[in-house]
């Protein structure tokens, strides 16, 4: 597998990996989602905007080439985070092909070192509530802490904040 910043992504590429990893969550957190949400990725992620903000996206392909998995870090808002030491960790995504073999470890760790080259101290991540996988892979596999819950943060749930001192 090979892990590189991409800073000209393919964005019907990176679309298609996006709609196939979240459209596939794991078997325990999808039971839990309603499909009446009926929810698209633009309601969460705007690929248009991620081109302009200052951040790098990580891509994971396979020796064929193929797209395996993402992830997009960049400073938090410079509104109310202006000395730049807080980076977030804004998509993580992997094929479902690909999950349980370490690949969003990988990802996160190197999305961590990218934000030690921008300076950043600390790291953060919110998921939806119900991904429990997704929770634990941050908290009990990389070290993250659970920061707190916020009420109807995301269109259809709460989201827990997990954050990591780098």
């Amino acid at each position: 597998m090979q892990i590189k910043v991409q800073k000209n992504p393919n964005l019907e590429e990176l679309r298609s990996l996006l709609v196939k990893a979240y459209d596939s969550l794991h078997p325990e957190d999808a039971a839990r989602f309603s499909k009446e949400q009926n929810q698209s990725l633009d309601e969460w992620f705007s690929l248009k905007d991620m081109a302009g903000y200052s951040g790098s996206l990580l891509e994971a392909r396979d020796e064929s080439g193929k797209l395996q998995g993402v992830a997009y870090v960049g400073k938090e808002n410079p509104l109310s985070w202006p000395d730049g030491k807080k980076v977030k960790l804004f998509l993580l995504a992997v094929l479902p092909e690909s999950r349980g073999q370490g690949l969003g470890q990988i990802l996160i760790r190197e999305s961590e070192k990218i934000a030690l080259d921008m300076g950043a101290k600390s790291i953060m991540i919110d998921t939806h509530v119900l991904m429990e996988a997704d929770h634990k892979l941050y908290r009990d596999k990389m070290g993250y802490q659970t920061m707190g819950t916020l009420k109807f943060y995301y269109g259809n749930g709460d989201a827990i904040f997990f954050g990591k001192k780098l």
